[in-house]
C-alpha cells in the first residue's frame, strides 16, 4: 500500500516477526502506563460508551466519552450481559473513577451491565459518539 514494494521486500512474511514483537511490546508498555497513571489519577465521574465489533471474533469496546480514553478493548467468546459486566469491571480495576452513566445502541446485552450490574442510568444512542 505504501508503494515501497518496488524497492524493499514488503511481503507479510518478511514483516511478520517484527510485527508480532512490536505488538507484544506495545501491549506491555500499555499495561505499564495504565498502572502507573492510574495510581495518581484524581477521581473522575464518567460516562461509558459501549459497542461491539467483529474482526471476526467478537470484540467488546468501551470508551470514556469526554476524553476518548479506551477503557476496554477485549475479545470475548460471546456478547452476553454477564460477559460485558465482567469485562467492564476488570477494565475499571485500579482506576479512580465512578461510572455515572452508560450509553450504547439498544443491543440486548448492552444496557444490563450499566443499569442492573453497575446501577446507573443507561442512555440509548442514535449515532455512536466515537471520536473522529
Amino acid at each position: 500500500m505504501s508503494g515501497l514494494s518496488a524497492f524493499v521486500g514488503a511481503s507479510y512474511g518478511t514483516q511478520q516477526g517484527l510485527n508480532a514483537a512490536l505488538e507484544e511490546t506495545l501491549v506491555a508498555v500499555a499495561h505499564e502506563q495504565h498502572a502507573a497513571l492510574a495510581r495518581d489519577m484524581p477521581h473522575r465521574d464518567l460516562t461509558v460508551c459501549e459497542d461491539e465489533t467483529f474482526h471476526p471474533p467478537i470484540c467488546l469496546v468501551a470508551l470514556e466519552q469526554v476524553s476518548g480514553f479506551l477503557l476496554l478493548e477485549q475479545y470475548a467468546a460471546d456478547r452476553q450481559a454477564a460477559t460485558w459486566t465482567q469485562a467492564l469491571q476488570e477494565a475499571l480495576v485500579g482506576l479512580n473513577v465512578a461510572v455515572i452513566q452508560g450509553t450504547s445502541d439498544e443491543a440486548t446485552a448492552l444496557p444490563r451491565p450499566v443499569e442492573v450490574d453497575l446501577g446507573v442510568h443507561h442512555s440509548p444512542d442514535l449515532f455512536h459518539p466515537w471520536p473522529a
